[in-house]
C-alpha cells in the first residue's frame, strides 16, 4: 500500500542521490513541454475554469522542470537497474495488470487491451511494470539489508 509505495521512493531517492545521470538540456525541456500540456488537458478536461487552467500552467512552467526532470532521473535509473537484474514485465505481469485497471474502470479486459494497443500504450505499460517490478525488488533488498544490520 501506501507504506510499500513511501519505501520504494525512498529507495529510489537514495539511489538518485548517489547516481550521475545527467541527460539533454533540449531532452529535459521537451519532456517539461509534453508534461505541462498532458496535465493542462486533464484540467480541461475535469472542468476547471480557463483562467485557473492557465494560472496551474504558469505555475508548472515554473516548477514542473524539477519534477520532470526527477522523473526521467528515476526512469532511467530504473531502467538500468532492470536490464541489470535480468528484470522485464511478463505477458502475465502484463495481463494482471489490464484487469486490474479493467475492474478499477469497470470495463472487460479485452477493451482497455484494445484501447491500450489503438493508442499505442502498451510499452508504456510494459515500461510501468518494470519499473514497479524493480521498485519492489530495491524495497526487498533494503528490507533485507536492514535485517542483516539489525541482527
Amino acid at each position: 500500500g501506501e507504506e510499500k509505495e513511501r519505501q520504494e521512493q525512498s529507495c529510489v531517492d537514495q539511489l538518485l542521490e548517489k547516481s550521475r545521470i545527467e541527460l539533454p538540456e533540449e531532452f529535459v525541456h521537451a519532456e517539461t513541454e509534453r508534461f505541462i500540456q498532458r496535465q493542462v488537458l486533464k484540467l480541461y478536461y475535469a472542468g476547471m475554469p480557463e483562467a485557473e487552467v492557465e494560472a496551474e500552467a504558469k505555475r508548472l512552467r515554473e516548477d514542473g522542470r524539477d519534477t520532470v526532470l526527477k522523473g526521467l532521473r528515476s526512469y532511467f535509473l530504473l531502467e538500468r537497474i532492470a536490464e541489470k537484474e535480468g528484470v522485464f514485465a511478463t505477458e502475465s505481469d502484463v495481463e494482471g495488470r489490464i484487469e486490474t485497471i479493467a475492474e478499477h474502470y469497470r470495463r472487460m479486459p479485452y477493451e482497455i487491451r484494445e484501447d491500450y494497443e489503438r493508442k499505442g500504450m502498451m510499452n508504456q505499460l510494459r515500461a510501468e511494470i518494470r519499473a514497479d517490478k524493480v521498485r519492489a525488488f530495491l524495497r526487498e533488498k533494503a528490507s533485507v539489508s536492514a535485517g542483516k544490520e539489525g541482527a
